[in-house]
């Protein structure tokens, strides 16, 4: 996605942080480098369970894609992985909510291991219960026996183990970082070497300033 859409309901329970929520939301899309081209929300008590948006704004919002060209909808509100599906086979675009968005410009910012590694497991702790519900989800569209429904169980029990596996393998990972960070700065601090740290804003020239001083 490059040019998108910012699309959001605001429900009466947020309604005074709605706006600043939403300039918030505006500001992290140009943080990733993406293009709003246009705003769209809906008041209303609750979101529509499957769209999000009630009908009428669902095809306003189709019809802001198709005139602006955007490649994208970018939602405020948490999104179900359904939702976003069916939004997105409506629109015809890809479709994201805020929380995915965050993730996304962790992921793309991070540089060390440990960074990634730390976003990888935000990553699958967030997709994991969108994953398990979209399942359930699809069995009880199924309306299958109960033998059926316990081979949903067993499916989703499954998927749960294989996302679990992995997170607790890149935790383990994570955990030896830290340990061996740990051990590191212990042994510098041993050491009668003083330590000097070079701070400021990106492009302020502390490359070529390190680089001054070494040479």
């Amino acid at each position: 996605m490059r040019k998108i859409i910012l699309a959001g309901v605001c429900l009466q329970a947020n309604s005074s942080t709605f706006t600043s929520a939403m300039q918030e939301c505006e500001a992290l899309c140009k943080a990733c480098d993406l293009e709003v081209l246009g705003t769209i929300t809906q008041q209303s008590k609750s979101m529509d369970p499957h769209t999000a948006f009630r009908t009428g704004k669902l095809e306003t919002l189709k019809a802001m894609c198709e005139e602006l060209g955007a490649d994208g909808i970018i939602f405020y509100n948490p999104l179900k992985i359904q939702v976003s599906e069916r939004i997105s086979a409506y629109c015809g675009v890809n479709v994201i909510d805020r929380t995915a968005l965050i993730l996304d410009i962790f992921s793309k910012r991070a540089r060390s291991r440990q960074a990634k590694l730390q976003t990888e497991v935000a990553r699958l702790q967030y997709d994991l219960p969108r994953v398990l519900h979209a399942d359930n989800d699809n069995e009880r569209s199924r309306g299958g026996a109960v033998t059926n429904r316990g081979a949903g169980e067993m499916r989703s029990s499954i998927i749960a183990a294989r996302y679990q596996k992995k997170i607790n393998d890149l935790k383990e990972e994570l955990r030896k970082i830290e340990v061996r960070r740990y051990q590191d700065e212990r042994r510098r601090q041993k050491t009668l070497l003083k330590r000097v740290a070079l701070v400021g804003y990106t492009n302020a020239g502390k490359s070529s300033l390190m680089n001054a001083i070494l040479s």
